[in-house]
């Protein structure tokens, strides 16, 4: 039997179609066909969602651990929706399946980091170097300081916007599409643009709900986290892979 990362090849003319044309984006459709397919193996996915979060951890001692781990473990979600709505057997091995690809995610997994890595630099400096004048009671330069925090958030979180629209489809672009990580993320940001809102909603609807079961129990988590990423197989099928178009009247073909 044929694995899925085999099956499943995304289609260059598909994709610049859905650049040009645009696509539904339906929120609600994807949280519902999401829940069809968790449903039927959540066992499975919760126990991967256990295994996943023990691995980040252990992982997040180091960067360099992340680098190896956060992307190919998010795609085992979406291996293992694919068996399951291919009416396949899903197995804890199965969903590994995402490592295929290791090199060029590492690469997207840094260029996020190096960004912020980039944004955050200039910010210490200016801190540090009014920390030591206002030791000298400087007043002014604790107000320097403290508008440099405000800045500096202020500039990370619209980073985040930008870098969490470059990234959707980028991991999936690599691993289905043999994109570079670069090529991934002009991709994406290009298609998130025909979609930037729902895209974000979207985004922060599955980090609320991967979030729900913590406020329940410990095991909650592990249920409420594999439902959540479950959720973008859908989404991502639906643009990538099939879907429907819309052209520039935003009508539906």
């Amino acid at each position: 039997m044929e694995t899925v990362y085999q099956e499943l090849v995304i289609d260059r003319t598909v994709v610049e179609q859905k650049l040009q044309n645009g696509y539904q984006f339906d929120i609600g459709n994807y949280l519902g066909r999401g829940w069809e397919i968790y449903k039927q193996e959540w066992l499975t996915f919760s126990i991967y969602a256990f295994l996943a979060l023990i691995i980040l951890t252990i992982a997040s001692i180091t960067i360099v651990g992340l680098l190896f781990t956060a992307y190919p473990l998010m795609l085992g979600f979406f291996i293992g929706a694919r068996r399951v709505e291919s009416g396949e057997s899903l197995s804890i091995g199965d969903m590994f399946g995402g490592f295929k690809k290791l090199p060029q995610l590492a690469i997207l997994t840094l260029i996020p980091v190096l960004i912020m890595l980039l944004i955050t630099l200039p910010f210490g400096g200016v801190m540090m170097g009014m920390a030591s004048i206002s030791e000298d009671g400087g007043t002014m330069a604790e107000g320097v300081a403290m508008g440099s925090v405000f800045l500096m958030y202020g500039v990370m979180f619209v980073a985040g916007i930008v870098l969490s629209l470059a990234l959707f489809f980028a991991p999936y672009l690599i691993f289905f599409g043999d994109y570079s990580a670069i090529e991934a993320l002009r991709t994406s940001w290009s298609l998130s643009l025909k979609q930037p809102l729902l895209i974000i909603l979207f985004v922060i609807l599955i980090g609320m709900i991967a979030q729900i079961g913590s406020f329940l129990c410990l095991i909650g988590v592990f249920a409420s986290m594999g439902f959540a990423y479950v959720c973008y197989y859908p989404a991502i099928k639906d643009v990538l892979f099939t879907g429907k178009q819309i052209n520039e009247e935003n009508k539906l073909y």
